[in-house]
């Protein structure tokens, strides 16, 4: 077999059995959409014994907290921008005092549109580098750095 084609097969083998044992390793969802640990099994037996029933990891749950609308990351989106909106909907909601600035290139594979109101950053709309967002473009994919910003249960930019 020549080498031009043995590589990339080798690469894609390696490739495939780092993102599945990746995914053995992620957190399971269960039906109210919360993440919980993957299962724990101990297993102390000698041979001819039987062995304890695997034990599961117990999930625990932080305590919510009170957060101000204008300041709370929820899975609709942040402050204003609510996700599925396009980007015309929200220049409108946020008003003449914000200003958007393209990021090019923002991280690996994308670009962004950095969104600031009175000299801050308050969030980045993500889309893919090499295409173009318009006023009709639908936003799937904000990323916000700013500690202002927290979740119900009070996790956010800086928080461990």
């Amino acid at each position: 077999m020549s080498n031009k084609y043995f590589y990339p097969q080798c690469q894609l083998v390696l490739f495939s059995l780092v993102l599945t044992l990746t995914a053995c390793n992620q957190p399971s969802t269960n039906n109210t959409g919360e993440t919980s640990p993957s299962p724990t099994t101990t297993s102390t037996s000698t041979p001819g014994e039987t062995s304890p029933s695997p034990t599961k990891s117990p999930v625990s749950t932080a305590p919510t907290t009170t957060v101000e609308a204008d300041k709370l990351i929820s899975p609709q989106g942040i402050r204003d921008l609510r996700l599925g909106m396009t980007y015309g909907e929200l220049k409108q909601k946020l008003g003449s005092n914000t200003t958007f600035e393209v990021k090019s290139p923002f991280m690996v594979d994308s670009d962004a549109i950095a969104v600031n109101k009175e000299g801050k950053i308050l969030y980045h709309i993500l889309y893919p580098t090499g295409t173009t967002f318009s006023n009709s473009s639908i936003i799937t994919t904000v990323l916000t750095e700013s500690p202002e910003f927290r979740t119900d249960k009070g996790v956010g930019a800086g928080t461990k």
